[in-house]
């Protein structure tokens, strides 16, 4: 199994590449951010969030 960082980068890298693609087609683009990490016995789960409700929990 990867390292934990590395299953967060690639995550990262992920959701600002879709970021990225949102943004040019939409005003609406919302920032991502990972929230949760979990071990599990093959892989990592990865969860995420807006960064909006992640700072501040108001949906």
């Amino acid at each position: 199994m990867i390292e934990r960082e590395a299953a967060v980068r690639t995550v990262e890298e992920q959701l600002e590449s879709d970021y990225q693609q949102w943004r040019a087609v939409s005003t609406d683009a919302v920032r991502m951010a990972v929230v949760h990490v979990e071990e599990h016995e093959l892989v990592w789960i990865v969860s995420w969030q807006s960064e909006q409700f992640a700072r501040t929990r108001n949906s």
